[in-house]
């Protein structure tokens, strides 16, 4: 267990750049179709980040996603402050 955390828990604090936009656009109201425009990407795109996201953290719902953003941004502040390696 480095870090304190287990795999497990690191799995649940990651999310990656594109997946923190998606979420913040979604935390904003935008529907998927509004957040492909914006980031020019398709709807089944947008769609296919959630799904992996979703599935990644055992959710199945997008207030559920949201209500997690501000933990995953938490710990992602706290890897980010790890020496690399740890």
């Amino acid at each position: 267990m480095q870090g304190g955390q287990t795999p497990d828990e690191r799995r649940r604090t990651h999310f990656t750049p594109r997946q923190q936009q998606i979420l913040e656009l979604v935390a904003a109201g935008y529907s998927d179709k509004q957040i492909a425009s914006k980031l020019r990407v398709s709807p089944r795109t947008v769609q296919s980040h959630l799904d992996r996201f979703f599935i990644e953290h055992g959710i199945h719902k997008r207030a559920a996603a949201v209500a997690l953003l501000p933990l995953l941004k938490e710990g992602q502040a706290q890897n980010a402050a790890r020496p690399e390696g740890r």
